[in-house]
Protein backbone atom coordinates (compact mmCIF):
# COMPACT_ATOMS: atom_id res chain seq x y z
CA UNK A 1 0.00 0.00 0.00
CA UNK A 2 1.06 3.34 -0.76
CA UNK A 3 1.96 5.86 2.33
CA UNK A 4 -0.57 8.78 2.43
CA UNK A 5 1.30 11.83 2.52
CA UNK A 6 -1.81 13.82 3.11
CA UNK A 7 -3.01 11.84 6.08
CA UNK A 8 -2.55 14.23 9.26
CA UNK A 9 0.23 13.27 11.90
CA UNK A 10 -2.13 11.37 13.90
CA UNK A 11 -3.89 9.24 11.15
CA UNK A 12 -0.92 6.32 11.16
CA UNK A 13 -2.42 6.21 14.84
CA UNK A 14 -5.44 4.33 13.55
CA UNK A 15 -3.67 1.29 12.33
CA UNK A 16 -4.02 -1.10 14.70
CA UNK A 17 -4.46 1.17 17.83
CA UNK A 18 -7.74 0.55 19.78
CA UNK A 19 -6.09 -1.83 22.33
CA UNK A 20 -7.10 -5.32 20.50
CA UNK A 21 -10.48 -4.28 19.87
CA UNK A 22 -10.58 -2.63 16.51
CA UNK A 23 -7.62 -3.14 14.21
CA UNK A 24 -6.80 -1.42 10.81
CA UNK A 25 -2.95 -2.78 10.48
CA UNK A 26 -0.79 -1.10 7.49
CA UNK A 27 -2.02 -4.11 5.57
CA UNK A 28 -5.40 -3.12 5.52
CA UNK A 29 -6.59 -3.14 1.71
CA UNK A 30 -9.03 -1.65 -0.37
CA UNK A 31 -12.12 -4.00 -1.13
CA UNK A 32 -12.14 -5.94 -4.02
CA UNK A 33 -14.10 -5.43 -7.44
CA UNK A 34 -16.64 -7.84 -6.08
CA UNK A 35 -17.04 -6.33 -3.10
CA UNK A 36 -17.16 -3.31 -4.19
CA UNK A 37 -20.15 -3.91 -6.65
CA UNK A 38 -22.09 -6.04 -4.11
CA UNK A 39 -21.67 -3.63 -1.25
CA UNK A 40 -22.71 0.06 -3.68
CA UNK A 41 -23.57 -1.33 -6.70
CA UNK A 42 -21.25 0.78 -8.61
CA UNK A 43 -21.10 -0.19 -12.31
CA UNK A 44 -16.92 0.60 -12.34
CA UNK A 45 -17.11 -0.45 -16.44
CA UNK A 46 -18.61 2.62 -17.34
CA UNK A 47 -15.42 4.46 -16.58
CA UNK A 48 -12.82 2.50 -17.89
CA UNK A 49 -11.01 4.96 -20.60
CA UNK A 50 -11.94 3.54 -24.17
CA UNK A 51 -9.89 4.20 -27.39
CA UNK A 52 -11.21 7.18 -29.75
CA UNK A 53 -14.16 6.78 -31.33
CA UNK A 54 -14.02 7.00 -34.83
CA UNK A 55 -14.67 10.67 -36.44
CA UNK A 56 -18.26 11.27 -36.80
CA UNK A 57 -20.73 13.87 -38.31
CA UNK A 58 -21.68 14.75 -34.93
CA UNK A 59 -19.94 16.98 -32.14
CA UNK A 60 -19.07 14.29 -28.85
CA UNK A 61 -17.36 14.45 -25.93
CA UNK A 62 -16.09 12.34 -22.89
CA UNK A 63 -13.65 12.26 -20.18
CA UNK A 64 -10.22 10.66 -20.90
CA UNK A 65 -6.88 9.89 -18.38
CA UNK A 66 -4.15 12.12 -18.85
CA UNK A 67 -1.05 9.71 -18.53
CA UNK A 68 -2.69 6.81 -16.88
CA UNK A 69 -3.06 9.00 -13.62
CA UNK A 70 -6.64 9.23 -12.24
CA UNK A 71 -6.36 12.74 -10.96
CA UNK A 72 -5.88 13.89 -14.04
CA UNK A 73 -8.86 14.28 -16.30
CA UNK A 74 -9.16 16.38 -20.25
CA UNK A 75 -12.32 16.88 -21.57
CA UNK A 76 -12.05 16.21 -25.17
CA UNK A 77 -14.17 17.10 -28.11
CA UNK A 78 -14.36 15.79 -30.98
CA UNK A 79 -15.54 17.22 -34.22
CA UNK A 80 -16.81 15.77 -37.22
CA UNK A 81 -13.44 16.36 -38.97
CA UNK A 82 -11.67 14.16 -36.12
CA UNK A 83 -10.32 17.48 -34.23
CA UNK A 84 -9.54 16.83 -30.84
CA UNK A 85 -9.64 20.09 -28.56
CA UNK A 86 -8.32 20.09 -24.59
CA UNK A 87 -11.09 21.98 -22.59
CA UNK A 88 -9.88 21.66 -19.18
CA UNK A 89 -7.58 19.80 -16.76
CA UNK A 90 -8.03 18.93 -13.25
CA UNK A 91 -5.72 17.58 -10.44
CA UNK A 92 -6.60 16.84 -6.83
CA UNK A 93 -5.36 18.60 -4.60
CA UNK A 94 -4.98 17.81 -1.07
CA UNK A 95 -8.02 19.33 -0.18
CA UNK A 96 -9.62 17.99 -2.85
CA UNK A 97 -8.97 14.36 -1.67
CA UNK A 98 -9.51 14.90 2.17
CA UNK A 99 -13.07 16.26 0.71
CA UNK A 100 -13.02 12.41 -0.90
CA UNK A 101 -11.82 10.67 1.98
CA UNK A 102 -14.82 12.10 4.25
CA UNK A 103 -17.07 11.60 2.23
CA UNK A 104 -15.88 8.04 1.62
CA UNK A 105 -15.61 7.14 5.08
CA UNK A 106 -18.99 9.03 6.38
CA UNK A 107 -20.64 7.57 3.69
CA UNK A 108 -21.83 10.95 2.49
CA UNK A 109 -21.68 15.14 3.05
CA UNK A 110 -23.63 18.11 2.90
CA UNK A 111 -22.58 20.88 0.86
CA UNK A 112 -22.71 22.99 4.13
CA UNK A 113 -20.06 20.92 5.56
CA UNK A 114 -18.07 21.13 2.96
CA UNK A 115 -18.38 24.79 2.90
CA UNK A 116 -18.00 25.32 6.98
CA UNK A 117 -15.10 23.03 7.09
CA UNK A 118 -13.03 22.55 3.98
CA UNK A 119 -13.53 26.24 2.82
CA UNK A 120 -13.76 28.15 6.30
CA UNK A 121 -11.17 30.12 4.68
CA UNK A 122 -12.37 31.08 1.25
CA UNK A 123 -15.40 32.54 -0.35
CA UNK A 124 -18.84 30.27 -0.86
CA UNK A 125 -18.74 30.79 -4.39
CA UNK A 126 -14.94 29.50 -4.33
CA UNK A 127 -15.80 26.38 -2.52
CA UNK A 128 -19.28 25.50 -4.91
CA UNK A 129 -17.08 26.32 -7.90
CA UNK A 130 -14.86 23.29 -6.46
CA UNK A 131 -17.43 20.71 -5.24
CA UNK A 132 -19.05 21.33 -9.12
CA UNK A 133 -15.68 21.15 -10.77
CA UNK A 134 -15.31 17.84 -8.19
CA UNK A 135 -18.74 16.45 -9.74
CA UNK A 136 -18.53 17.79 -13.44
CA UNK A 137 -14.82 15.55 -13.99
CA UNK A 138 -16.72 12.34 -12.30
CA UNK A 139 -15.96 12.57 -8.63
CA UNK A 140 -18.54 12.94 -6.81
CA UNK A 141 -22.03 13.44 -7.39
CA UNK A 142 -25.60 15.09 -5.93
CA UNK A 143 -28.47 13.15 -4.63
CA UNK A 144 -31.60 15.13 -3.09
CA UNK A 145 -33.41 14.02 0.05
CA UNK A 146 -36.47 15.20 0.61
CA UNK A 147 -35.15 13.66 4.64
CA UNK A 148 -33.15 16.77 4.60
CA UNK A 149 -35.41 19.50 3.76
CA UNK A 150 -34.57 18.68 -0.19
CA UNK A 151 -30.76 19.52 1.11
CA UNK A 152 -28.17 17.66 -1.83
CA UNK A 153 -26.26 14.81 -0.82
CA UNK A 154 -22.56 14.58 -2.05
CA UNK A 155 -21.56 11.10 -2.26
CA UNK A 156 -18.70 9.59 -4.08
CA UNK A 157 -18.93 7.92 -7.77
CA UNK A 158 -16.71 5.01 -8.66
CA UNK A 159 -14.05 7.37 -10.05
CA UNK A 160 -13.97 9.10 -6.62
CA UNK A 161 -13.65 5.74 -4.55
CA UNK A 162 -10.94 5.16 -6.77
CA UNK A 163 -9.41 7.90 -5.54
CA UNK A 164 -9.57 7.45 -2.20
CA UNK A 165 -8.39 3.96 -2.89
CA UNK A 166 -5.39 5.19 -3.87
CA UNK A 167 -4.67 6.36 -0.33
CA UNK A 168 -6.64 4.31 1.59
CA UNK A 169 -5.87 4.47 5.49
CA UNK A 170 -8.72 2.03 6.64
CA UNK A 171 -11.34 0.03 4.91
CA UNK A 172 -15.02 1.31 5.20
CA UNK A 173 -18.40 -0.57 3.59
CA UNK A 174 -19.84 1.65 1.68
CA UNK A 175 -23.48 1.52 1.40
CA UNK A 176 -26.17 1.86 -2.03
CA UNK A 177 -27.63 4.90 -0.28
CA UNK A 178 -27.59 6.39 3.25
CA UNK A 179 -30.27 5.14 5.39
CA UNK A 180 -33.35 7.51 5.49
CA UNK A 181 -34.04 6.96 9.47
CA UNK A 182 -30.75 7.99 10.39
CA UNK A 183 -30.03 10.65 7.71
CA UNK A 184 -30.51 13.77 10.31
CA UNK A 185 -28.46 11.80 12.87
CA UNK A 186 -26.03 10.71 10.65
CA UNK A 187 -25.17 14.01 9.01
CA UNK A 188 -24.76 15.48 12.68
CA UNK A 189 -22.28 12.83 13.79
CA UNK A 190 -20.14 13.85 10.53
CA UNK A 191 -20.39 17.56 11.59
CA UNK A 192 -19.37 16.78 15.37
CA UNK A 193 -16.51 14.89 13.81
CA UNK A 194 -15.89 17.61 11.68
CA UNK A 195 -15.77 20.53 14.77
CA UNK A 196 -14.16 18.01 16.53
CA UNK A 197 -11.10 17.61 14.25
CA UNK A 198 -10.60 21.42 14.33
CA UNK A 199 -10.05 21.07 17.94
CA UNK A 200 -7.96 17.55 18.57
CA UNK A 201 -5.62 16.26 16.34
CA UNK A 202 -6.51 12.54 16.78
CA UNK A 203 -7.77 10.07 13.89
CA UNK A 204 -11.30 9.51 13.55
CA UNK A 205 -12.82 5.75 13.23
CA UNK A 206 -16.06 6.15 11.89
CA UNK A 207 -19.35 4.12 12.91
CA UNK A 208 -18.83 0.84 9.90
CA UNK A 209 -15.47 0.40 10.74
CA UNK A 210 -15.44 -0.79 14.24
CA UNK A 211 -18.55 -2.63 13.79
CA UNK A 212 -16.26 -4.79 11.71
CA UNK A 213 -14.45 -5.48 15.00
CA UNK A 214 -15.13 -7.33 18.03
CA UNK A 215 -15.82 -4.37 19.86
CA UNK A 216 -18.24 -4.21 22.58
CA UNK A 217 -20.46 -1.33 22.36
CA UNK A 218 -19.88 0.80 18.88
CA UNK A 219 -19.93 4.36 19.43
CA UNK A 220 -21.09 7.11 16.58
CA UNK A 221 -16.97 7.51 16.19
CA UNK A 222 -13.91 7.03 18.01
CA UNK A 223 -11.03 9.76 18.29
CA UNK A 224 -7.54 8.00 18.74
CA UNK A 225 -4.87 9.81 19.65
CA UNK A 226 -1.06 9.09 18.92
CA UNK A 227 -0.23 8.16 22.83
CA UNK A 228 -2.84 5.42 22.11
CA UNK A 229 -5.90 6.86 24.13
CA UNK A 230 -9.56 6.86 22.75
CA UNK A 231 -12.33 8.86 23.49
CA UNK A 232 -15.23 7.61 22.10
CA UNK A 233 -18.18 10.16 20.76
CA UNK A 234 -22.39 9.42 20.80
CA UNK A 235 -24.60 11.82 19.10
CA UNK A 236 -27.70 12.17 20.89
CA UNK A 237 -31.14 13.76 18.71
CA UNK A 238 -33.83 12.26 20.65
CA UNK A 239 -34.58 10.24 24.03
CA UNK A 240 -33.98 6.80 24.82
CA UNK A 241 -35.83 4.96 27.52
CA UNK A 242 -33.99 4.84 30.84
CA UNK A 243 -33.58 1.57 30.95
CA UNK A 244 -32.08 1.00 27.35
CA UNK A 245 -29.58 3.85 27.87
CA UNK A 246 -28.54 2.72 31.41
CA UNK A 247 -27.91 -0.65 29.81
CA UNK A 248 -26.14 1.31 26.91
CA UNK A 249 -23.96 2.71 30.11
CA UNK A 250 -23.06 -0.58 31.85
CA UNK A 251 -21.19 -1.25 28.66
CA UNK A 252 -18.79 1.12 28.83
CA UNK A 253 -17.06 -0.68 31.88
CA UNK A 254 -15.79 -3.16 29.95
CA UNK A 255 -14.28 -0.97 27.24
CA UNK A 256 -10.95 1.05 28.22
CA UNK A 257 -11.56 4.61 26.79
CA UNK A 258 -10.19 7.91 27.72
CA UNK A 259 -13.81 9.27 28.05
CA UNK A 260 -17.11 8.54 26.51
CA UNK A 261 -18.51 12.05 25.32
CA UNK A 262 -22.15 12.47 24.45
CA UNK A 263 -23.60 15.66 22.26
CA UNK A 264 -26.95 16.32 22.38
CA UNK A 265 -28.79 18.78 20.06
CA UNK A 266 -32.03 19.18 21.60
CA UNK A 267 -32.50 21.04 25.67
CA UNK A 268 -34.98 18.76 27.13
CA UNK A 269 -32.56 15.35 25.91
CA UNK A 270 -29.41 17.05 27.36
CA UNK A 271 -31.56 17.28 30.83
CA UNK A 272 -32.36 13.73 30.63
CA UNK A 273 -28.91 11.95 29.59
CA UNK A 274 -27.99 14.49 32.60
CA UNK A 275 -30.28 12.26 35.13
CA UNK A 276 -29.30 8.89 33.38
CA UNK A 277 -25.24 9.77 33.66
CA UNK A 278 -25.99 10.48 37.43
CA UNK A 279 -28.12 6.83 37.89
CA UNK A 280 -25.17 4.93 35.75
CA UNK A 281 -21.57 4.01 36.73
CA UNK A 282 -19.51 6.17 38.62
CA UNK A 283 -16.43 4.52 37.43
CA UNK A 284 -16.54 5.37 33.45
CA UNK A 285 -15.63 8.90 32.39
CA UNK A 286 -18.78 10.18 30.65
CA UNK A 287 -19.22 13.79 29.60
CA UNK A 288 -21.97 15.66 28.15
CA UNK A 289 -21.77 18.58 25.72
CA UNK A 290 -24.55 20.56 23.74
CA UNK A 291 -24.00 20.77 19.84
CA UNK A 292 -24.77 24.43 20.05
CA UNK A 293 -21.98 25.30 22.64
CA UNK A 294 -19.42 23.24 20.76
CA UNK A 295 -20.22 24.91 17.81
CA UNK A 296 -18.89 28.37 19.02
CA UNK A 297 -15.36 29.59 18.49
CA UNK A 298 -14.50 28.73 22.01
CA UNK A 299 -16.33 25.23 23.28
CA UNK A 300 -17.62 26.21 27.10
CA UNK A 301 -16.20 23.28 29.57
CA UNK A 302 -18.59 19.69 29.76
CA UNK A 303 -20.75 18.35 32.05
CA UNK A 304 -19.52 15.52 34.20
CA UNK A 305 -20.82 13.81 37.49
CA UNK A 306 -17.50 15.49 38.91
CA UNK A 307 -18.76 18.91 37.69
CA UNK A 308 -17.79 21.23 34.56
CA UNK A 309 -14.78 20.08 32.88
CA UNK A 310 -12.78 21.44 29.56
CA UNK A 311 -12.09 19.19 27.59
CA UNK A 312 -11.18 21.23 24.40
CA UNK A 313 -8.61 22.85 26.28
CA UNK A 314 -5.70 20.74 24.53
CA UNK A 315 -5.21 18.84 21.23
CA UNK A 316 -4.22 15.97 22.53
CA UNK A 317 -4.66 13.21 24.71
Amino acid sequence: MKTNTHESKSDSTVRGSVAGSVHCTGNCTAPSRDVIDKTSNFDLSIHQPTPDPAPTTKCERGLELVDGDSSKFQKIFISGRGRRDVDLGLILQKRDRDILRVCYEQQFLLSDQVLGYFFSKSTERAGYQRINELIRFGYLRWVIDPMLDRKRLIRLTPLGYRAVEENLVLEVPQTRKPDIRTLRHDSLVTSARLRLSEIWTGSWLPEKAIKQEDFPRVPDGLFIFSSGKKVAVEVECSAKSRARFLGLLEDWRRIDVKLVLYITTAQYVFRLIQKYLSDGPQNVPFALARWEDLQNGTPTPVWTLNGPVNVFNRKEY
